[in-house]
Formats: C-alpha cells, sequence, structure tokens
C-alpha cells in the first residue's frame, strides 16, 4: 500500500531519488550483512528506528534536528561490531518507503548512516567505498541533496566532517589507496562546488589539515601525494579567491608582532602544527598511538555534551531522555569560513618552513609548503595589503624563511631552491610595496651568491675534488638567473622592474642603491667568461635583461618625445631626494672612518639641524641602520661625548622590558664599544634611563618583600640605577659565558644567580625573574651588530635589525606620469650606463655569433640615442671612439686627449693588433674590377676585404656614422673622435670605398663635376657569365678575359668580401650624414680638424684628387653651417689662393675657384683679389676659361649674384675698376652677355649705380657698348642663340640711355661739373657708335634712343657745347652711315637739338649756327630732303628771333 502511493507521488523524473536511495541502503545493508553473517538484530534494529523515525517527525515540525550536535564528529567504532551500522540502513529505507517525496526527509537523516560507515574504522574499505560512491551520488550524480533541500547545511558540514575522519580496515595497499583516492575526489568536488561555500572555520581548517598530512606523508604511495596535493591545490584556489571578497580588515595587534623581545619567532603558539596523517587505514602508515590521534581525541571533544545529548557508542544507539534538548538552534549556527582559517593555514605552512622543524618535515614538505605558498600569492597576493594579520605572516615568517634559504643555497636541495625563487618573484609582483625591506635584503643574498662566491675551486688539485659541488653551485646560480629573469619581462607598470627599484630603493635615504647594484651585477654575470663559475645560460639571460632595461628606456624616450629642455627645470621631488641620497653617503663613509669628520659633514649637508648634542643624538638614533655601528658604540662611548649618548639613549622607551629586554633592543642601535671605561659610560646612560621609564613613583609603595613577588608581576620588581647597573653587567657578562665557543664551562643559573644574591635594592631578585632573563640569553644570545658576519648569527642579528625597521601598512603604489619615469630613467642610465657599455663592447668584441653581434650593436644604437637626448657628452664620445676601434680600419694614436675617452669605459682592448688582424690578406694589391657588360665596376683591397668579412666591423661602421648622422646636440663631439672619424674616412676615401662627392646638392647648385676618384694600382675588365646561373660567390666570380696578362685577380671570396663592404658603405650614406645635419660644425671642431689637414698636405701636384676631396668637404660644411666666423672663412680663403695651389692643375685651380666664390657669398672681403686674380693671364684664365668652357659661366654668375646680393658693399665693387674690366672681358663672349645685362639691368632697377664715380661711369659705358655691339651678329642668325644675343644687345641700348639719369648736374664745383659733362659726353659717344651697329634694327634703334636722348630736357638744358657733340658724334655717325634716310635722321637730330638749345640761350648762336650750318652744306650736295630739313631750320630759327 505505501509504495502504490509513494508511486502515485512521482513526478517527471526518469528515476525517483527516493529508489535511488533505497537502492543504495539495500546495496550497503546486504553487502554488510554478507560480511556479519545472520544474526538476530531485530532487538537493535526496533532501537535505531525510533531515532531516525523521531528525527524525521521533528523536520516536518518545521524544527531542526541536532544530531550529534549539529555537524560535529561521529564516534568511530573501534570495537569491530557494524551490526548498528547496517540497522541504520534498513530503518532509513523504511523511513522512505513510508514518504512520497524526498523533500519530505532531513537531509543528514539521508546521509547519516552512510556517513556512519565512512567514519567507523571497523568497517572494510570495500564498504567504505561504496558510502563514498553513494554520498557521491546523492551530491552530484543526482543532486539528491542540494541547497533546497531540509537542513542541508548541517549535512554538508557532517559529510565534510566524516571524510576527514574516514577509517577503514586496511588490506591491500592498493585498494586501500583506491578507498583514500575517492575521498580525496569527494573532498575536492565538494569542496570546490557551491556546497563547499557553506562550511565552517573549523571544518575548512580540519579539511587542509587532513590532505597537507596526507601529502606530506611519506609512508604512503607517489600516487596518493600527488592526488593530495592536486587536491590541496584546488582547494587553495578556492580559499584564495575567497579571500578577493573578504572585506578589508585592520587590527594593530598585526602590525608590530614581530619585535627583538618576541620569544615567538615563527608561529603563533596557540596554533597546532601540522597533524599526523591517520585518515584510512591509519595504522600502517603513522606510529601515533590511537590514543593519541589526534583526529580522534578532535572528535571526540566535539562529541562531548551533556548527558542527555545524543550520542552514538560502538554497541549501539540510545535514544535521547530530552528530545527537546536535540532541537538545533539557529543562533549557534558557526559562520562561514573565511579570514581566521586562511591565517591559520598560512600558519602552519610557516610552521612546515622553519628551520626549527627542519628534522621533523623533509625537503619535499618544504616544496609543497612553498608550492602551496606561491599558488596563494599568485590569486590573492595583491589582496594581502587589506589584511595586517596576513600580511604580518609575510613579512617577517615567510621572508625570514625565503632569505634564510637564500642564505644558504649552498646546502639547498635543487627543487627548493626552484619553489623557494618561484615564490620570492610572485612576491616582488604582487606586494613589493609593502614588503621592500626583506626583498631588498633578498635581492642581495641571491646576487651575491651568483657573483661573489667562491670561484677558486676550478684551479689546481681543487678542480677535481670539487667538480661535483661546483657543478652543483652553478646550476644553483642558473635556477637563480632564471626565476628573476621573469621580473625584467613582466614590467606591472610604465616603469620596468629597474626603474620602480630605482624609485623604491635607490631613491630613499634609508636603503641601498638595489637597481644599481643589481644592474651592476648583471653586467658581471653577462660577460661569457662568468660561465665557467656558473653555467651556459646565465650570461644570456643577464644579458637579455639589461638589454630590456636599455629598451624599456628607450621605449619611454620615444613615447615621451625625447628629453626636452623644460624636463631638465622640472626635476622630481624623490630625484632630488637622490643627490640628498649621494651626500649622505659621502657624509656616511666619512663619519664610519671618522666620525668627527662626520658629523660636521652631515651638519653641511642638512642631515643635522645644528650642532647641538640633541639633534646629533637623535639623529644618530634614527639613521644607525645606515651608519656603522661600532663606530656609533665608539663616538657615544667617548668621554667627550656623554652629552650626546644622554641625547642618543634618551629615544628608547624601555616601559614594562625587562632589563635583558631593554638591553637587547638598545644594542640594536649600535654596538658597544671595547674599553671599558667607554662600556661603563653607556651602560650607566642606559641604567638611568631604564629607571626613568619605569616611573616607579606611579606604581605606589612597594610592602611586599622581593622574595614573595609573584611570577609574572614585573611592576613589584623596581631596582634602582646601582642595581640595574650591576644586573646590566652580569647580563653582558651571562651572555658571554654562554654562547662562547672557547669556554667548555659555562655558567649554570645556580652560579648566575648566587651572583646577584642582595643586587636587588640590596634584596635579591625573585629566582623567577633572573630564570626568565637567563633562559631568556641562554635560548638567543643578544647579538651584538656586525659581530657574527657571515653565520646564521649574523643572519638573525640582521634579520631582526631589518625587521624593526618595517611598518606594516597598507601602501598604494604611486603611478608615475611618463616624464616622470623618464627622468628617473635619465638617471639610472646616467649612473648605469658606463658599466653597460662596458659589458656591451667586451661582448661585442668576442661575440662569435651574428645575432649577438647585431643584437649588442641594436642595444648600443638605443644607447647612443639616449646618451645624446640625455645630454651625456663624455659617455656618447666614449661609444664612438670604442666603435671607431671595433671598425678595425685603421690604428688610432693614444694621445693624453683621448686618454678621458679610454678611461670612461675602460673596455678591454681588443684581441690581436691591427697589423695581425690584416697579416691574412696583406698581399691584396689595391685593384679595380671593371664589368663592361653592366658598365659597373668593383674596388678590391685588403680594407675592402676585411671589412666585408667582418660583420662586427661593418656593424660598427655603420653605428658611428648613424651617431655622427644623429646627433642633434651642438658642441657635444669631441675634437679626439673628430679625427678618428675623418681618419676612417680617409681610409674609405683611399680605398675607394665612398664616393667623393659627398655634398652633391653642392655640386649640382654650382655646376660642378664629380670629383676624381683614387686610381687603382691596375684594372681588369671582366664579363658575366653568360650561362644565366646566379653566381653564388659573388657579383664578379666568373671571369671571360684580362686586359693584361700579368693583373692579380683576386679570389671569389675576396670579391664577395669587398662587394659586402661596398654595400656596408653605401648603407652609411656618407653624403646625407655630414651634408644633412649641420649641427656638426657649429663647434667648428671638424672645421678646424679638416682646414689641419689640407694645410698639412704638399702644395704641389701630388694627390690632387686627395685634396681636392678635402676642399669640397671644408667648403662644403662651411657653406651649410651657421654663422660661421668670418676669420675662420677668411682662413679657408688664404688657404685656397692661387699662390698656393699654382703646382696644381688647371682643372684643380678652377674647381678650387668656384670654392672660393662660395666662400666670397658668406664674406666679403676678399672679393677684390678674387677680381684680380681672374684679371691675370695664365694657362688657368684664358679664353677658352671666359668663353667655352662652363665653368667660367658658372663663376661670372656666382661673382654677379655675390655683387648683387651684397648690398652693404656694393658700392664699393661698383667703384672698383677691375670689376668693369673683368666683366668686360667676361662680355667679349656672347654666352655671358646675357647674364651681364641682367646683373646691370637688376641694379639699375634698383637705382644701384648712384654714387658710381666718374672713371668706373666711363667702364660701365664701355661694357654696355661692347654688349650692344654683340647685336652685329643680327646680320647673320643661324641659331636661337643668336636672336637672343640681338635682343640683349637692344635691351642693353635701352640701358645705355637710361644711364643719363646717374649724371649728376647738381654740382657747382668746377671739377665735378666737368665729370658730368664728360660723363655725357662718353654716353652720347657711346649711343652714337651704336648707331653705326652694322645690324640695322640696332641702329635704327640707337638713333631713336639717341635722339630721345640728345632732345630730353635734362640735356638740352645743360650747358653742352654744340661744336663739341658735333665734332665728336655727330659727324663721325654722318661720316659711317651709307643709307640717306639714316643721315637724313641724324640730321633732323642735330636740328631739333639745336632749334632746342638755341630757344633756351642764344648767346652761343654765333658760334653753333655756323657749325650746324657747315654740317647741313656737308651733306647736301646730292639730297633735297636734306636741304629741305636746313630750310626748316632756319624757318624755326628765325619765327625765334621774330
Amino acid at each position: 500500500m505505501a509504495q502504490n502511493e509513494k508511486g502515485q507521488g512521482l513526478d517527471d523524473q526518469a528515476f525517483d531519488h527516493i529508489s535511488i536511495v533505497i537502492r543504495e541502503c539495500n546495496l550497503l545493508s546486504a553487502t554488510m550483512s554478507k560480511q556479519l553473517g545472520r544474526v538476530n538484530i531485530l532487538h537493535s534494529s526496533s532501537h535505531f528506528s525510533k531515532n531516525l523515525k523521531r528525527n524525521n517527525n521533528q523536520n516536518k515540525s518545521n524544527s531542526k534536528t541536532h544530531f550529534t550536535n549539529g555537524y560535529k564528529s561521529i564516534a568511530n567504532d573501534t570495537h569491530g561490531d557494524n551490526e548498528p551500522l547496517v540497522y541504520g540502513f534498513i530503518e532509513l529505507k523504511s523511513i522512505l518507503m513510508s514518504i512520497k517525496d524526498i523533500k519530505e526527509i532531513d537531509s543528514l537523516t539521508i546521509l547519516q548512516p552512510f556517513l556512519l560507515v565512512i567514519s567507523t574504522s571497523s568497517t572494510s574499505g570495500y564498504i567504505t567505498n561504496l558510502a563514498l560512491v553513494s554520498i557521491y551520488k546523492f551530491l552530484f550524480q543526482h543532486k539528491i541533496i542540494n541547497e533546497n533541500s531540509l537542513n542541508h547545511i548541517l549535512a554538508i558540514r557532517q559529510a565534510m566532517v566524516s571524510l576527514t575522519h574516514c577509517r577503514f580496515e586496511g588490506t591491500e595497499q592498493m585498494f586501500d589507496d583506491a578507498v583514500l583516492l575517492r575521498v580525496l575526489e569527494l573532498i575536492q568536488k565538494i569542496f570546490v562546488s557551491q556546497h563547499g561555500d557553506i562550511l565552517t572555520d573549523s571544518q575548512v581548517y580540519d579539511v587542509l589539515q587532513t590532505v597537507l598530512s596526507l601529502a606530506c606523508n611519506k609512508k604512503r604511495t607517489e600516487v596518493l601525494r600527488k592526488a593530495a596535493e592536486s587536491t590541496l591545490t584546488d582547494i587553495v584556489t578556492k580559499l584564495m579567491y575567497k579571500l578577493k571578497g573578504i572585506e578589508e580588515t585592520f587590527d594593530e595587534s598585526h602590525l608590530n608582532n614581530n619585535t627583538i623581545v618576541n620569544e615567538k619567532v615563527f608561529v603563533d603558539k596557540e596554533k597546532q602544527p601540522l597533524i599526523d596523517d591517520l585518515i584510512g587505514s591509519s595504522t600502517k602508515y603513522s606510529s601515533v598511538p590511537a590514543e593519541n590521534d589526534i583526529n580522534s581525541i578532535h572528535s571526540r571533544e566535539l562529541m562531548q555534551g551533556s548527558s542527555d545529548e545524543q550520542s552514538i557508542e560502538a554497541n549501539g544507539v540510545e535514544e535521547s531522555q530530552n528530545p527537546n534538548e536535540n532541537e538545533f538552534d539557529e543562533t549557534d549556527e558557526e559562520n562561514y569560513y573565511g579570514l581566521p582559517v586562511i591565517r591559520d593555514f598560512l600558519s602552519v605552512l610557516v610552521s612546515l618552513l622553519s628551520p626549527e622543524q627542519s628534522l621533523k618535515h623533509n625537503y619535499s614538505t618544504k616544496t609543497l609548503s612553498f608550492q602551496l605558498l606561491n599558488i596563494i600569492m599568485e590569486i590573492s597576493g595583491r589582496d594581502f595589503f587589506k589584511h595586517p594579520s596576513l600580511l604580518s605572516l609575510l613579512s617577517d615568517p615567510v621572508s625570514k624563511n625565503l632569505a634564510f634559504i637564500f642564505k644558504n643555497i649552498r646546502y639547498t636541495k635543487a627543487d627548493l631552491l626552484q619553489v623557494a625563487l618561484q615564490l620570492f618573484v610572485t612576491i616582488c609582483l604582487t606586494v613589493a610595496d609593502e614588503l621592500e625591506l626583506q626583498i631588498e635584503f633578498m635581492f642581495k643574498l641571491l646576487l651575491d651568491f651568483i657573483v661573489d662566491g667562491d670561484t677558486s675551486n676550478g684551479t689546481g688539485s681543487n678542480k677535481s675534488n670539487n667538480s661535483n659541488a661546483n657543478a652543483l653551485v652553478a646550476s644553483m646560480k642558473e635556477i637563480i638567473i632564471e626565476h628573476i629573469s621573469v621580473l625584467w619581462t613582466r614590467s606591472q607598470s610604465n616603469a620596468d622592474i629597474f626603474t620602480n627599484m630605482f624609485i623604491k630603493y635607490d631613491c630613499s635615504l634609508d636603503k641601498s642603491d638595489l637597481a644599481i647594484f643589481m644592474i651592476e651585477k648583471m653586467c658581471v654575470l653577462s660577460l661569457p667568461e662568468m660561465a665557467e663559475f656558473t653555467s651556459d645560460s646565465v650570461p644570456p639571460i643577464c644579458l637579455n635583461g639589461i638589454i630590456s632595461f636599455i629598451e624599456d628606456i628607450y621605449q619611454n624616450f620615444v613615447d615621451v618625445g625625447g628629453f626636452k629642455d623644460e624636463y631638465k627645470t622640472e626635476e622630481h621631488e624623490t630625484l632630488k631626494t637622490r643627490f640628498k641620497k649621494t651626500q649622505f653617503i659621502e657624509a656616511t663613509s666619512t663619519f664610519n672612518i671618522k666620525p668627527k669628520k662626520g658629523i660636521p659633514k652631515f651638519i653641511e649637508y642638512n642631515f643635522i639641524s645644528d650642532n647641538s648634542e640633541s639633534s646629533i643624538g637623535k639623529f644618530l638614533f634614527k639613521n644607525s641602520n645606515a651608519l656603522n655601528k661600532k663606530t656609533i658604540g665608539e663616538f657615544i662611548g667617548s668621554k667627550e661625548n656623554v652629552n650626546i649618548l644622554e641625547q642618543f639613549i634618551s629615544f628608547f622607551d624601555f616601559k614594562e622590558l625587562r632589563v635583558d629586554e631593554a638591553i637587547r633592543i638598545m644594542l640594536t642601535k649600535f654596538r658597544l664599544p671595547g674599553e671599558s671605561q667607554q662600556i661603563e659610560r653607556v651602560v650607566e646612560a642606559f641604567c638611568q634611563k631604564y629607571v626613568k621609564d619605569q616611573n616607579y613613583e606611579l606604581k605606589g609603595e612597594l610592602f611586599i618583600d622581593t622574595k614573595d613577588i609573584e611570577e609574572g608581576d614585573y611592576s613589584s620588581i623596581r631596582p634602582d640605577p646601582d642595581s640595574v647597573l650591576v644586573l646590566s653587567y652580569s647580563i653582558i657578562m651571562l651572555n658571554t659565558d654562554l654562547h662562547n665557543p672557547q669556554i667548555k664551562k659555562h655558567m649554570t643559573f645556580t652560579d648566575y644567580s648566587l651572583n646577584l644574591k642582595g643586587c636587588n635594592n640590596e634584596k635579591d631578585f625573585p629566582l623567577w625573574y633572573l630564570q626568565k632573563m637567563y633562559d631568556s640569553i641562554k635560548n638567543k644570545e643578544i647579538v651584538m651588530p656586525e659581530e657574527h658576519h657571515g653565520n646564521e648569527l649574523w643572519f638573525d642579528d640582521q634579520w631582526n635589525t631589518l625587521i624593526t625597521s618595517v611598518t606594516l601598512t597598507s601602501k598604494k603604489q604611486q603611478r608615475y606620469s611618463d616624464v616622470e619615469v623618464l627622468q628617473f630613467n635619465k638617471f639610472l642610465f646616467k649612473e648605469t650606463s658606463s658599466k653597460i657599455l662596458k659589458v656591451l663592447f667586451e661582448i661585442f668584441q668576442i661575440a662569435t655569433d651574428d645575432y649577438i653581434s647585431s643584437t649588442v650593436v641594436s642595444t648600443l644604437d638605443k644607447c647612443s640615442i639616449l646618451a645624446e637626448g640625455f645630454g651625456f657628452k663624455e659617455l656618447y664620445n666614449s661609444m664612438m671612439y670604442q666603435l671607431a676601434l671595433s671598425t678595425r680600419l685603421t690604428n688610432f694614436d693614444t694621445t693624453e686627449e683621448i686618454k678621458p675617452l679610454i678611461d670612461f669605459l675602460n673596455v678591454k682592448p681588443l684581441i690581436g693588433s691591427l697589423s695581425e688582424y690584416e697579416s691574412e690578406y696583406e698581399d691584396i694589391p689595391f685593384c679595380e674590377i671593371v664589368n663592361t657588360e653592366v658598365n659597373s665596376s668593383l674596388t678590391v683591397s685588403k680594407k675592402a676585404v676585411l671589412l666585408g668579412k667582418t660583420l662586427k666591423a661593418q656593424l660598427s661602421t655603420i653605428l658611428l656614422f648613424r651617431m655622427v648622422r644623429l646627433n642633434r646636440t651642438e658642441f657635444f663631439i669631441d675634437k679626439e673622435v673628430w679625427r678618428c672619424i675623418l681618419q676612417i674616412l680617409y681610409v674609405l676615401y683611399d680605398n675607394k670605398l665612398i664616393i667623393p662627392d659627398i655634398f652633391r646638392s653642392f655640386q649640382k647648385k654650382n655646376k660642378l663635376p664629380k670629383l676624381p676618384k683614387p686610381v687603382p694600382a691596375n684594372t681588369i675588365s671582366k664579363e658575366n657569365t653568360k650561362s644565366g646561373n646566379k653566381n653564388r660567390n659573388g657579383f664578379f666570380n666568373t671571369f671571360a678575359s684580362y686586359l693584361k696578362g700579368d693583373d692579380y685577380e683576386p679570389t671569389s671570396e675576396e670579391i664577395e668580401f669587398s662587394e659586402i663592404a661596398h654595400n656596408c658603405i653605401v648603407a652609411v650614406e656618407v653624403s646625407e650624414i655630414f651634408e644633412e645635419n649641420a649641427k656638426n660644425y657649429k663647434d667648428m671642431i671638424l672645421l678646424e680638424l679638416l682646414f689641419e689637414t689640407i694645410k698639412s698636405l704638399d702644395i704641389d701636384s701630388k694627390n690632387e684628387s686627395f685634396k681636392l676631396f678635402l676642399i669640397e668637404f671644408l667648403v662644403g660644411a662651411v657653406m651649410v653651417s651657421e654663422n660661421i666666423e668670418t676669420q675662420f672663412i677668411n682662413k679657408c680663403y688664404q688657404l685656397i689662393e692661387i699662390d698656393n695651389l699654382s703646382q696644381n692643375s688647371k682643372a684643380f685651380a678652377l674647381r678650387v675657384l668656384i670654392y672660393k666664390l662660395n666662400l666670397m657669398s658668406l664674406d666679403f672681403t676678399n672679393i677684390q683679389k678674387i677680381i684680380d686674380e681672374l684679371l691675370k693671364s695664365n694657362k688657368v684664365y684664358d679664353d677658352e676659361f671666359y668663353g667655352v668652357k662652363s665653368i667660367g659661366t658658372e663663376v661670372l654668375k656666382k661673382l654677379l649674384h655675390i655683387v648683387e646680393s651684397n648690398t652693404e658693399n656694393q658700392v664699393h665693387i661698383l667703384n672698383y675698376e677691375n670689376f668693369w674690366r673683368l666683366l668686360r672681358k667676361f662680355s667679349s663672349f656672347e654666352k655671358n652677355c646675357s647674364k651681364i645685362y641682367t646683373f646691370l639691368d637688376n641694379l639699375n632697377n634698383d637705382k644701384r649705380f648712384i654714387g658710381i664715380d666718374c672713371n668706373n661711369f666711363m667702364l660701365l659705358l664701355g661694357l654696355l657698348d661692347e654688349i650692344s655691339s654683340k647685336g652685329a651678329i643680327g646680320l647673320n642668325i643661324t641659331k636661337d642663340e643668336d636672336e637672343a644675343v640681338v635682343a640683349v644687345s637692344q635691351n642693353t641700348i635701352i640701358l645705355t640711355q637710361k644711364l643719363v639719369a646717374y649724371i649728376d648736374f647738381s654740382s657747382n664745383e668746377k671739377e665735378r661739373y666737368s665729370e658730368s659733362s664728360d660723363q655725357l659726353f662718353a654716353l652720347i659717344q657711346a649711343m652714337a657708335h651704336q648707331c653705326m651697329n652694322p645690324f640695322k634694327p640696332i641702329r635704327e634703334l640707337s638713333q631713336n634712343g639717341l635722339n630721345d636722348l640728345l632732345n630730353g630736357e635734362l640735356i638740352v638744358s645743360q650747358n653742352l657745347p654744340l661744336v663739341n657733340l658735333v665734332n665728336s658724334a655727330i659727324e663721325p655717325l654722318l661720316d659711317s652711315l651709307e643709307e640717306q634716310d639714316e643721315k637724313l635722321h641724324v640730321l633732323r637730330i642735330l636740328k631739333d637739338f639745336y632749334l632746342k638749345k638755341h630757344k633756351l640761350n642764344n648767346t652761343e648762336d654765333e658760334e653753333n649756327y655756323p657749325v650746324v650750318l657747315n654740317i647741313f652744306n656737308k651733306y647736301n650736295t646730292t639730297n633735297d630732303d636734306v636741304e629741305k630739313v636746313l630750310q626748316e631750320l632756319i624757318t624755326e630759327k628765325n619765327a625765334f628771333v621774330a
């Protein structure tokens, strides 16, 4: 009937949950019954049935059942009687059959029989496994128990408790392990699922302890331990993600829980250590007796309750007398797990790492602990600062254990070191801001081990004896570097790891220069020879770190757009602290050597405000960690510094401390001096301060005898200063006695206490008080600072000093702008660049791999840009000099001037001299191979072959010239570096590796041909192969013929190398380097060096091409420069004057002439010299120069441009007669006339002829007449150029006519008036002369011009003698003309001129009229028109008279 009812209530699920549970009950009960045999179990069954029914009824009435004290552990059945377990399944099945829906039953009721099986040690592993499978089905496979189930929280919690206390009878190890693997699986699934969120702190702690102990038990199989580790990893992962959601906490008690007087060092004493592994068939794997089973004890304790509470015993289940007391009270429910269990678990992990636990826990346990800590930090490390209790654990015990391992690396296994380093790197990436001092300490330990480790073991006989040890140490160093290298690949901000270190440490007064220290160590480790003491992989890793550092700075430099001037004035405050730190270090060094000199330095640099004892004492107290503590002790202990001592001691706080504790604290600040009197002063000052801090007067009168003072009542112990003095000395003596290895028989407590009889205000100290001091000193030595350097006591002292300086705060990393980061990077680069570049150059020199060479050069390139951008001149020049050496193109003399550049980087000399380097190719001559098919050539020489053969030489050459090209800072490259660069250029020129035409735009502008190249010793003509196959060995490998049979034939390899060298130099782009960057000439150094080189050359014709190369280089550089001094321009001009070059060829002299004219455009001073030079008749300036060669035209063009553009000095040159003579000389050739006319016309338009004197005016007229005469070519025009000449002549005639405006008739001076008349007559004569031009259009134009000139108001108004005009101009003109109409035109001009002059002034008519009549009569013989004109003249004249 019940079954029918249940069936009617089924929902749509494929298989109802009640049936599933019943099936599992049947399976378990049947299996267990077979093992138990057939026995009568009815009585016990009835008893257990009541229990289950009652619980179910209570759930139905909406009350919660308190089963076995809620979620507490069920007691293990250790009697082997499993009948009650079977009854439990039978009764559960009975309950299930009476309900319709699984939701009607309490979740714990369903699970309880199965959990009893799991936690009962008398069950077999097989039965336990079945129960575990059932639990898995209920929770995960069918989800019978879920968040909607009744009382599911208690059920889940009880299930986890039973799993952590799982017990069963052991059989075969393989089967036992299978059961435990099932347990681990269930624990993992419950915890990482939503069910795990409802567990409590205590339950999670049990889970962690259980799984951790299983993972750490070496008696377990490897498979089981690894499974436990995997489960633990998942649990810890879930736990740490839970931490990320926990709200921030703050508890001041955790901020200073690690003091120098704490007896607890690693773990809170209240926390239990790792429990023994007792899960499963535990007796096989643990030596702990059952009665000492901490889990069983824990379970029994949890099970204890009132006698009325329900308990499950081995012989059955008894019903509670008071059912109401079994109801679960929700107010007593423990909260969900959170921060407490996380903190406790961390404490357990730390305890496993403690050196004190090294005998109990093996390396694998420590390794696992580090792995788990690393997981913790990776997931939630950045959340630790929210919880000081966690951060305090990380700050001291975890960090100290890491540091302890790093200090003892030689005695640490590689696996343990690896996981320790992983944790260290994770800490650096997550909480570096909170643990700055700890990280600094650990970094130094690691790097000191790598670099400063014992490297002497690899020599002599020790090498074989210690080879294994050396190999182990080398592998350790490799491991360290591999892990640290992660830091420079994972930047956490816009600043890389080194810059962040620099900001945090190097720019802090109380910290060391960690960034600089680390970079310097990496530089040392980057050198290939360090592989001998480390491993082959260490140098490349460190080199990559350095390269990464440079690349980060370079990228920051590029992103910001360079280091601008405004960044220099806006220095960051932190950098100012860095500058102060430099002063602080200087003063500290002085103090440590001689305090009397150091204190004034501190005052000078404002670290000590004044010279008072109080200020000095306060400074020494505050900065004791930065100073030598031995020196501090000697200084304050001296007689003259007693007041400073008192001030120094006054800053301690000894309240509520024992005397030994106070001494411990005091001796962290300084070391006791050696002299007894000094010790006495220190101890006396200490005693006074100690008694003062106890405030005896505030504690009231003491009426009790000191012997009767109860233990722990420190307030009743009140020694006076004398008693404290005796006690202090006894403590110092006891410390020495107990910890001096040379003392064989140490003082006992009895001896110690007897020595102090009657020393407490003439009474005895309580024995318990003395015992605590004795034990404290015996267990932990009072370590004097710097006393035990190198041993563990030194380590403890250093760590205690460090940890007392730590203040745990919730820091938030400051975000710096890119500009601020660049400012830090500049300073850091300045401090480290010399060491970095030294290493890079040394690696570059010995590198055999082309990739490494290229990578290093790329980094050097970035360094050069940074050096130039930051303004590090000395560094930049040292780099350039080192690159010049690396080209191996030439030798450089080691002069006194160049030594500073060598010493700055101090790079090891190149291997082998230059002669040794070149010896292999010594017999290669300088020859040229001409490819006739493609009309190309290739020069082969020793230098070319060596350059093409050596990639490093090519890279050095390219980078060297790139630095020259990219330099944008004036006065930046030193003279000695320029000298080296020029030497390299000369070598490249001599070997025809560079095209000498450096200033190509200069050549183009001046229409200069290309410069001549060096002539090779011999030339070989060759052809490419006709086969069409590409030559694999080089461009010119296959030859067909030779012009000469005795020519040297380069090998295919030499040709290939030469071709590579040529391509390299083409890539250098020498022309662009020197032509485009005028900044290189600003300081005149390069120009002066070129000048000196040219001046040192012989004046003969030898090596003309090289002279031209240098001169054009000099002049071209001057022309692209800005604001060159006039004095230097004149020097250059004098250097290339024709007198100094008289022995050179004509082509040479003509090219130099162009150079001089270019110099003339910058300075007008020497223009007369060049004009006079050009007028000299010699082999250079002949008719061919003036009229045939284009260079003459170019000279004229430049000369005219110079004169025209220089308006300030223009009048001076226009009044220089040789100037007009020179132009007259040029004008004798038609091709020059147009340029001269244009020049003159421009001068006229700008009214520049004003002020020209009479002589030069005459020369100007002669020049114009010369040009006008060229129009006669119009009679026989054969080409377009002839028409242009005619046009120029016509324009010149018009221009000549305009010159009348420049004749000054205003002067009353006779001489000046006479000059004006002469100029006028000369002008008329010039016009009249062109009226005779053979080409009629020219004549007609000139006649019209003459008419306009003579009949113009200006001429008519002047007292121009008509007789002179007729005799000097008109009559000769009429005589020369052949055509009557032209003569008639001239006569009309004369008639008009006479009439106008007569009209204005007829006083001279008696003289003028006969002359005019005579001219008309002379030419009136055959032409009536002449008579007609004459009659017109007479008629008009008479009309004037009338």
